[in-house]
């Protein structure tokens, strides 16, 4: 019998097809949750702490403005770099570039003595999450085809609990403690988690395959078979030749991937143009309702009011509902 299927080849997505969404994509699916909720612990609190801040420092309205835009820069860049050295060298490898570094510069965010080491943190912070999303890229890889959609769904959720998280501790730090600086630090927690669970994290098998580590390729792909209680095919995994031209941004615009790109471009820019512009905006205009012009000096300045808090709860849910139904 084993004669039979000696010549007898698979892919990693037969492996990945015929093993279903089980153990393995559950375990890996809370793995990836974490970084979902680290990633928007850092970036959510950017909707509210320019308020907090300009309570201790003299900022206008432009310096809060740096901050946030800061951030959003060093994620552009960190996507390109951090992309391409996850082609390069691993997924994985990425992930604690960007553990370390949201847990690092997060906590050292807690005691910057200035608005000036306050962006030079936020921008590096920014740049670690440009590598976030090589969590969500593994978990989809694991994913069978037929429920890779459906599964990107479910990690969006996690995304929205640590939004939840940022909202109702900033609520609970501020109103009754008044402490931006203690609320920093225990938003860099997250990061702190997600750095002790990549040990449990796989590499992905694609990359395995690419770079020429086969037996490590056919290891993890054996330990998803079994966890979820299909076991490997019959046969062997079939080989690809490695390939060093890997993680080039022009490969994305080759004539084969063109047409996907640009239209995932375009519906990205909507997602988070749409998104993000409520999130951010929203409580400067609520606490204009309450407070009516907002001066530049820290005397008139004044704590976000509760509705401010209810109201980003609720755009976070329209975020997370809006986002789902067009991806």
């Amino acid at each position: 019998m084993s004669c039979e299927f000696e010549d007898e080849t698979f892919t990693v997505e037969d492996v990945i097809n015929r093993a279903g969404f089980g153990k393995f994509q559950i375990r890996l699916l809370f793995l990836s949750g974490l970084g979902s909720i680290a990633d928007a612990c850092e970036v959510f609190i950017l909707s509210i702490i320019g308020q907090f801040l300009a309570c201790e420092w003299p900022l206008y309205r432009e310096q809060i403005a740096i901050l946030t835009y800061t951030v959003f820069i060093g994620i552009a860049i960190g996507n390109v770099v951090l992309g391409t050295l996850a082609d390069t060298y691993g997924r994985k490898k990425v992930l604690v570039i960007t553990a370390v570094s949201l847990f690092v510069f997060g906590f050292s965010n807690a005691f910057v003595p200035s608005f000036v080491w306050m962006v030079v943190c936020r921008s590096i912070i920014g740049f670690a999450l440009g590598g976030a999303s090589q969590g969500f890229t593994i978990y989809a890889e694991y994913c069978p085809a037929n429920m890779r959609g459906k599964a990107g769904f479910y990690l969006c959720y996690f995304w929205s609990i640590g939004t939840m998280i940022v909202i109702l501790l900033s609520w609970a730090v501020m109103l009754n403690l008044g402490s931006w600086r203690l609320l920093l630090a225990l938003l860099s927690l997250p990061g702190l988690v997600v750095m002790v669970s990549l040990k449990w994290y796989p590499e992905s098998a694609r990359y395995y395959l690419v770079s020429g580590q086969y037996e490590k390729a056919v290891k993890i792909l054996r330990k998803l078979a079994n966890l979820n209680g299909t076991g490997l095919p019959p046969g062997r995994l079939e080989e690809v030749t490695p390939s060093k031209e890997r993680g080039r941004l022009k490969d994305l615009l080759s004539k084969d991937y063109r047409r996907s790109t640009l239209l995932l471009w375009f519906i990205w820019l909507a997602v988070t143009l749409t998104a993000y512009g409520t999130v951010f905006i929203s409580p400067i205009i609520i606490q204009q309702g309450f407070l009516g012009k907002i001066e530049h000096t820290t005397k008139h300045t004044r704590m976000l009011r509760i509705a401010v808090y209810i109201q980003c709860l609720a755009s976070n849910s329209l975020k997370t509902i809006s986002c789902n139904f067009l991806l």
